[in-house]
């Protein structure tokens, strides 16, 4: 029976150079995450394909950062999944490995993604059914989150006036979902 290992912060420090740079206090946000993660045993692995979910897993919040800023800041982001899999040297046969032979998995041609832009959206959007509980946990429950989200997304000076969650209406279905972009 092999030993559990876990994923620290440091072991994502390539992905969330590559995804968050330019885009408000998003790794001061992930990093402030990565512990709830942690406790809800999402970082933890025993085989090579659970420390490639694991890296899924960063990867998804990552792009629930990018959306909640997509949808409350209208500031709209690439989806670079595969350079963000390369950061976490995720290859495209653990991609293939861990995408199996799943039924629900159809390519979405129509918007141009390579077959491992795809898959890794599909990969995402399933890891963030199993983040939103998780984030749920987060001090003040949704709201806690948003306040953060809003604090932490945005480019702010100490000369800024920091608006507050109130001052945009954010649809959490929307963001929590994946549906926003």
């Amino acid at each position: 029976m092999s030993t559990w290992n876990r994923m620290d912060w440091e072991d994502i420090a390539d992905l969330t150079d590559r995804a968050f740079w330019g885009v408000g206090l998003g790794q001061d946000w992930a990093q402030m995450m990565w512990p709830y993660l942690a406790k809800a045993g999402l970082t933890r692995y025993r085989t090579e394909i659970e420390r490639c979910q694991v890296k899924i897993y960063a990867m998804a919040l990552a792009d629930f950062y990018h959306q909640f800023c997509w949808v409350a800041c209208q500031e709209p982001q690439d989806e670079e999944y595969c350079d963000w899999a390369e950061a976490l040297e995720l290859s495209e046969f653990r991609i293939g490995q861990m995408m199996g032979d799943d039924p629900d998995f159809e390519p979405d041609e129509t918007r141009g993604y390579s077959l491992t832009q795809a898959a890794l959206r599909f990969l995402i959007k399933d890891a963030r059914t199993r983040l939103m509980p998780v984030m749920a946990e987060f001090p003040g429950g949704a709201l806690g989150l948003m306040q953060t989200l809003m604090y932490c997304s945005r480019d702010y000076s100490y000369d800024d006036e920091i608006q507050s969650p109130q001052d945009v209406f954010v649809d959490w279905t929307v963001i929590s979902s994946g549906q926003g972009y």
